[in-house]
């Protein structure tokens, strides 16, 4: 305690730039529940008002008493394990209307007492001389720490914790950060540890969509986490994606395969040696998957993010060497938003040129991506301009992967066309292969129109 005190500096703000807030409001904001501590809160205030006398204290500081029951945890999940001992500053950056400045600093001292229960009235002494307040205010601040640690053994049993210590029905950022994240994880747990048929293409889809979904927030959130989920979950859960990528990218060159033969009405039979190729690939990628998720190494993965889950996925409010991270749910979806259009206004230089390569599309695709999930993620605090432009994320994913799954499927059979004379292939199948590309071509084409039709629309509105 004294080590991390000792390196802390204090300047006061001028009182016009001062923000207060409503105790309820910070708590929602940090994911504490209000209406489950309340009545709580108010025991720990009768209790100060009982051993007041004790400590030769005005019994007019028994809110401090309440506020400091309200606020007691609120830093877990956001601060650093090693950084607890500082969860007095929340108070300081946010005081409360309900109280004075110098009660402010009275609950900052309680909360950060509480927090390291070794802070006795010399520690309390020296850490409100950092704030100018005298050390006449000590017995204050450990009255108000004993009538909460004694209205804790009194209390209602309380509301049930969500992991990382935040509660249920949680709004702070990293208390809905955790809960989607855990969501993921089960959904990929449970659709992993039952037989799974993963030859079944709706499997590996709703597979697939988990993955998509849990490394989606870790990479767009990365600079709102801890750094454990950028250089280690991060690299495997996109590794995970890519085993269920190149077994989705097969299932969709089966599909336009249909759609094609219906189409000139012939047999699947004309492709002896494209059904071979694709049809060995595709059980050499089931066998894959099946060995992984038989396996015990994403179990250990699962096990390792829950466990991070538990001590909190979030940064430190303030750490070093970088600035104050957002943890307001409205601020970070603004910010994210206007990332994600950045991008998206960055390659809207690549689209004005003679011609468009293909990467820039996929580019474009990904940036698009990222402000779906954004805007997903916020789904409920949405504006009405905001829910619009959600629609249109998911429009030009749904048209630029499409645009894609063409480019794939060309490759495919520009691929195999050259390699002909390999694998031996009859002039028949060289002659469907030629209208497959053909037919392929033009869906390209269609599905370009389609997207240069919204896309105008959408730079108009939007970039």
């Amino acid at each position: 305690m004294d080590k991390i005190m000792a390196k802390r500096n204090y300047i006061r703000n001028p009182r016009e730039k001062v923000r207060h807030w409503g105790a309820k409001e910070l708590c929602s904001i940090f994911g504490l529940s209000y209406d489950t501590r309340k009545e709580n809160a108010k025991l720990a205030e009768l209790i100060f008002r009982a051993v007041s006398e004790d400590y030769q204290v005005p019994r007019s500081y028994a809110s401090i008493a309440s506020r400091a029951f309200l606020l007691k945890g609120i830093g877990e999940g956001i601060l650093e394990e090693d950084s607890l001992a500082l969860e007095g500053d929340i108070v300081l950056t946010h005081p409360l209307k309900s109280l004075s400045d110098k009660e402010n600093i009275l609950l900052a001292a309680v909360l950060t007492g509480m927090r390291t229960h070794v802070m006795d009235g010399a520690g309390v002494k020296e850490y409100l001389k950092k704030m100018q307040v005298s050390k006449k205010y000590v017995p204050v601040v450990e009255a108000a720490m004993e009538s909460v640690q004694l209205a804790e053994k009194q209390a209602i049993p309380s509301e049930e914790k969500c992991p990382g210590g935040r509660k249920a029905g949680c709004s702070s950022f990293s208390g809905q950060l955790e809960l989607y994240v855990s969501k993921q994880l089960d959904t990929i747990r449970q659709l992993t540890e039952k037989t799974p048929d993963y030859g079944d293409p709706e499997a590996i889809h709703d597979l697939r969509v988990a993955f998509r979904k849990l490394y989606s927030v870790t990479e767009v959130f990365s600079h709102y986490m801890k750094p454990r989920w950028s250089f280690c979950y991060q690299p495997q859960l996109n590794r995970n994606l890519k085993r269920l990528g190149a077994l989705r990218d097969l299932d969709v060159l089966n599909q336009k395969q249909i759609v094609f033969l219906e189409k000139e009405g012939i047999s699947p039979d004309v492709f002896p040696v494209w059904n071979k190729i694709t049809g060995e690939r595709r059980e050499g990628c089931l066998t894959a998957m099946d060995q992984y998720f038989s396996s015990d190494e994403f179990p250990k993965l699962a096990a390792a993010m829950e466990e991070e889950i538990k001590r909190g996925i979030c940064t430190p409010v303030l750490h070093r060497g970088k600035g104050a991270c957002i943890f307001f749910p409205e601020e970070v979806k603004k910010e994210g938003v206007w990332r994600a259009v950045m991008k998206i206004k960055a390659q809207k230089n690549w689209m004005e040129g003679l011609l468009v390569p293909e990467p820039v599309l996929h580019k474009l695709r990904l940036s698009f991506k990222e402000l779906r999930y954004v805007l997903d993620f916020f789904r409920e605090i949405l504006d009405k301009e905001e829910a619009e432009m959600l629609e249109a994320a998911r429009l030009f994913q749904e048209v630029l992967g499409d645009l894609h799954d063409e480019t794939v499927l060309l490759q495919e059979i520009r691929k195999l066309c050259k390699k002909q004379e390999k694998y031996q292939m009859d002039p028949e199948e060289r002659t469907y292969l030629k209208k497959f590309e053909h037919f392929s071509e033009k869906e390209r084409d269609r599905h370009y129109a389609l997207f240069e039709k919204h896309w105008n629309a959408f730079c108009r509105k939007y970039i």
